[in-house]
């Protein structure tokens, strides 16, 4: 099979898919022709993912993949002797190396394997020097990540720093989230900026109030519970993040969605009044300026396309995994959407998932998923919420909302919120003035009235808002306006 591509300029690229039924080998093969080897990327991209399918696995013996030597092979592309394994050669890529050797001969990466030295990004490298590294802000088992500055602008570093054991298997994780976050510029997921190869990096957008799971926490130790209009805002965010994923042709699914792969730009409103507010990072620039989203989906790794059924489980932790996926059941977009579910529960409950169910192992904690288990739901989690909470995270998949759904159904509520929010602010109620009615009723029957009637306007605004504003939100605006 021969693919013409022609991009924008009309330049023309050429790779081919053989197939030899002879040896059982399928190549891949890309011409002088294609001199960004954009089209043998998305091809390869395609046959790692019909590898992975839970169809290809069934009934088919195990596969190796290899390259061939541009110095060795001649007439017989497919010899023997012309090929290196791929394991070789992303070892060498993600040592950082620019050459790996064939025998005795030096053999340019980007030539035998484009898709491994990622050269159709080349337009997005950047220089490790002109980065300016200024603070460490994390670090992981496969990467550290810091604080930065490229071209005047906040960055976030993610550098590879896996130790020799397990480099392959980072390496591979690496190039897949720089290959995918090339292709993704949306507000709501973490934009990609720029790549490096020596050392290995990557250039993110900065979010310079760390990941939703650890927020959570902070206010839980605090014991401050988030505004209601706060938290329909990052799950607005992390709802059009996911939709566009789930968007794409053909659809992606994240696989790993969590509240420590959510990433904030900013924190509630009501940290500026509190006793012990969330501190802002004290290394960020007086100059910086946070994105106006809340938040941003992120972490990409282990994110695949929706075009076959793939039942390989990449996740140990089961909190937020749902329970066709702990049955070895295939990846699907319901998976994403049961993640969001137990997201959106935590952000209303301020608790971690299951932390009320009694288990002393990660399988029985399996079990009781798979059984219909589900997290408790916090009695001030407005009803509506609940309600598209339990949908979200429903036993059958087939029953739980799509992202598009979920995102309307979300502005709605936000629209209603903020409505009720103003209802509030522009009422003339003051709880004072019901006080002196009470204190009078016994004089005056026409005080006796007013009381009557205001403790029912007092009811008409609870009544107004109990499906979106949290009690002690209602009560904190009632103390408000009493001022």
């Amino acid at each position: 099979i021969e693919i013409e591509l022609r991009d924008s300029t009309q330049r023309v690229g050429i790779s081919k898919i053989v197939f030899d039924h002879k040896r059982h080998h399928i190549a891949l093969l890309v011409s002088e022709k294609d001199t960004n080897k954009q089209f043998f990327c998305l091809l390869a991209e395609e046959l790692e993912t019909i590898f992975s399918s839970r169809d290809f696995q069934r009934g088919s013996p195990a596969v190796s993949a290899v390259c061939m030597c541009t110095s060795c092979c001649k007439d017989d592309y497919l010899a023997p002797e012309a090929m290196i394994p791929m394991e070789w050669i992303e070892e060498c890529a993600a040592a950082g190396h620019v050459f790996m050797y064939c025998g005795e001969r030096p053999v340019r990466i980007d030539l035998v394997a484009p898709d491994v030295a990622l050269t159709n990004l080349q337009h997005m490298n950047v220089e490790y020097q002109d980065l300016e590294i200024i603070k460490k802000v994390g670090e992981g088992g496969f990467a550290s990540v810091y604080y930065g500055l490229y071209n005047g602008r906040d960055i976030a570093v993610k550098e590879l720093t896996a130790s020799a054991a397990n480099r392959n298997e980072s390496f591979l994780e690496f190039r897949k989230e720089v290959v995918l976050m090339s292709g993704l510029q949306h507000p709501n997921t973490v934009g990609l900026i720029g790549l490096c190869t020596q050392p290995f990096c990557v250039l993110t957008e900065f979010c310079a109030y760390g990941d939703l799971f650890s927020y959570v926490a902070s206010r839980r130790e605090r014991e401050l519970p988030l505004p209601v209009d706060y938290v329909l805002d990052c799950l607005v965010d992390i709802a059009n993040g996911m939709k566009f994923l789930h968007s794409a042709a053909p659809p992606i699914l994240h696989r790993d969605l969590k509240s420590p792969n959510i990433l904030l730009c900013r924190v509630s409103h009501d940290e500026c009044t509190v006793e012990n507010p969330f501190p802002k990072p004290t290394f960020l620039r007086d100059s910086h300026v946070p994105p106006p989203e809340t938040a941003k989906v992120a972490d990409f790794g282990l994110s695949m396309k929706d075009r076959f059924e793939v039942t390989e489980r990449v996740v140990d932790n089961p909190i937020w995994l749902a329970p066709e996926l702990l049955r070895k059941q295939a990846h699907s977009r319901a998976s994403d959407v049961y993640a969001f579910g137990i997201i959106a529960n935590e952000l209303f409950s301020l608790e971690l998932p299951f932390i009320n169910h009694e288990y002393s192992f990660m399988f029985e904690l399996e079990d009781l998923i798979i059984s219909g288990e589900r997290p408790g739901i916090a009695e001030s989690t407005p009803p509506h919420m609940k309600l598209l909470i339990e949908e979200c995270w429903n036993h059958d998949p087939t029953l739980r909302p799509s992202f598009d759904e979920i995102v309307r159904r979300l502005a709605q509520l936000h629209l209603k919120n903020q409505s009720a929010r103003q209802f509030f602010e522009q009422s003339n109620f003051s709880s004072n003035t019901l006080q002196k009615f009470e204190r009078g009723a016994a004089k005056s029957k026409q005080k006796r009235e007013n009381v009557k009637s205001s403790r029912g306007r007092k009811a008409r605004l609870r009544k107004f808002s109990k499906d979106l504003l949290a009690p002690e939100e209602i009560e904190s605006l009632m103390r408000r306006k009493s001022r």
